[in-house]
């Protein structure tokens, strides 16, 4: 048999009953106990040598990093100025062979074809409606028939409306009644006519009155039958001469880019100039002056003859030419030199053209030079050695690694310039 046993507690014993002094009055005593905290122990070292160790270790890493920097950092400074301006003009020669007396650009005369369709938003306005009609009665005062045919103009009364007759139509003359002597005109009812142009102000009155081609209202003349109606007109926009000429131009001008894209693409380095104007073999507008549109638009072929050259034998031509112009220490490059050459003209036998050169002066600079002065110093010290540059304006200076501290001063080896337009 499983005997249970009872579970027992151990409680702290309790200390015995002092005896009471019935004659004591103090108070009795309230006692509490605060946990030990665990004893933090720091690493052992022999007295007097750990502070020193400390103060020697941090400025050695200190030391170490700048040197490293010096010799590992990146410098770009970049050199801000204003710079000289050279404008001028003279004329070259452009052919396959050296030319006597001018500068020659030797090209190849080539003939280039492209095509495009172009589209531009019309400008024009234009009146657009319908032409009033109605029937008259044209009366003969005269003893003769009168023999009308169609398109014979009518005008109305104040000459300011003109119709047409639809149809030709004969008017007898005018007779008299034997017994009374009574002269009756002669008329043709109902003959139909319609407005020369369109307009609402063509819708005259029944009643109106109009002369008849060049007769005088004394042999003839006539009246509306009724209203004239359908007359209506309405300003909308419409092609004008001015768009299709300047849509003629914009599509020219794309196929002169196809043309030098094409040449720059199949020989690199190479462009063209165009001799003459294009040789249309197709120029189809899809609107006529006149015809209300909001677009318009052209299918543009044809050729034109142009002369490629090399744009590096273009510089190097031009520089020889201004190189008298720019002064000792300074010198211009091809990305800072815009040339550009007029139309040529057939002279002597061979193309000349002028061209017009602008170009900017950079100074030069000694870089070893400038490098061996400035590595190592303070950026805040360095300005003075770039005064001297010509047209000098500013710096801008970035270093790499960006350590504070480390960055007031340049690194010692890789330093390096740029020149930017102010």
């Amino acid at each position: 048999s499983v005997v249970d046993e009872e579970v027992q507690y151990a409680f702290p014993q309790e200390p015995e009953a002092e005896p009471i002094n019935p004659v004591s009055s103090a108070k009795p005593k309230v006692s509490f106990s605060i946990p030990k905290l665990p004893k933090l122990a720091l690493p052992s070292f022999s007295k007097g040598k750990v502070p020193w160790l400390y103060l020697l270790i941090i400025p050695v890493i200190l030391v170490l990093g700048f040197v490293a920097y010096l010799f590992a950092g990146e410098a770009l400074i970049t050199i801000a100025f204003t710079p000289q301006k050279i404008n001028s003009q003279f004329t070259l020669a452009i052919s396959d062979n050296t030319v006597s007396g001018l500068p020659t650009l030797i090209a190849t005369k080539k003939t280039v074809s492209g095509s495009t369709h172009d589209q531009i938003e019309t400008t024009g306005e234009a009146t657009m409606g319908d032409k009033a009609s109605g029937t008259i009665t044209i009366a003969n005062k005269s003893t003769s028939p009168i023999i009308l045919k169609a398109g014979t103009a009518i005008l109305s009364e104040n000459g300011k409306y003109g119709y047409s007759l639809n149809d030709a139509v004969t008017v007898a003359s005018k007779s008299a009644d034997p017994l009374t002597f009574q002269e009756t005109y002669g008329k043709a009812a109902g003959v139909k006519v319609t407005a020369v142009k369109i307009g609402a102000d063509y819708n005259l009155p029944k009643n109106s009155t109009f002369s008849v081609d060049s007769y005088s209202r004394n042999v003839a003349y006539a009246v509306a039958d009724s209203d004239f109606s359908g007359g209506t007109s309405r300003v909308v926009r419409a092609v004008s001469k001015a768009d299709q000429d300047a849509l003629l131009q914009s599509a020219s001008e794309k196929i002169k880019t196809q043309i030098q894209t094409t040449t720059q693409n199949q020989t690199p380095g190479y462009t063209s100039l165009t001799l003459s104007d294009f040789t249309y073999t197709k120029k189809t507008f899809d609107k006529n002056v006149g015809e209300e549109a909001t677009t318009l638009s052209l299918d543009l072929e044809g050729s034109v003859e142009t002369l490629v050259y090399s744009e590096e034998s273009l510089y190097q031509l031009v520089a020889a030419q201004i190189a008298p112009q720019i002064p000792a220490g300074s010198e211009i490059f091809p990305g800072n030199t815009s040339i550009k050459l007029e139309t040529p003209a057939k002279t002597d036998g061979a193309y000349q053209a002028k061209a017009n050169v602008e170009t900017s002066l950079f100074p030069k600079i000694d870089e070893d030079k400038l490098k061996s002065y400035i590595k190592g110093k303070k950026v805040s010290s360095i300005r003075h050695f770039f005064t001297t540059i010509q047209g000098f304006d500013h710096l801008n200076i970035k270093i790499t690694p960006p350590i504070p501290v480390y960055t007031q001063f340049l690194p010692l080896s890789k330093i390096s310039f740029d020149l930017v337009e102010k």
